[in-house]
């Protein structure tokens, strides 16, 4: 991760102790990060919001890094369930999720662009 991002030094990586919350709501999500805020002191610029401004592959979480304890940097992401589930399986999931009578199909045929979308984020 170090090399492919151009970093020198461990002390370079935001996201060495990383934890995820998972909620039942989108509400909760952001009471969620204002708990986090307020237990931990936040790192400046170090705060992305990709429900309200979601990836282009549907990827949604709240994304924040704290000073935790004993002064070490902390990733804290924080999404719903269902957020989790787009995340983890891609696309296709979202689809399955709405209970669509074609999600099965629907999946099959944007394969291919879940396994384009996957290639780009791993350049």
């Amino acid at each position: 991760k170090m090399r492919s991002r151009g970093l020198t030094h461990v002390s370079e990586v935001h996201d060495l102790i990383a934890f995820r919350i998972l909620v039942d709501d989108m509400g909760a999500c952001y009471q969620a990060l204002g708990i986090v805020h307020t237990m931990w002191k936040p790192v400046p610029g170090r705060f992305k919001d990709y429900i309200a401004l979601a990836k282009p592959n549907m990827y949604q979480s709240l994304h924040t890094t704290v000073i935790g304890p004993g002064g070490q940097r902390i990733e804290v992401q924080i999404r719903t369930k269902h957020m989790h589930r787009v995340a983890e399986e891609g696309i296709a999931a979202h689809w399955q999720y709405k209970g669509e009578h074609k999600g099965v199909e629907e999946a099959q045929r944007f394969a291919w662009l879940r396994q384009l979308v996957e290639w780009v984020q791993d350049l």
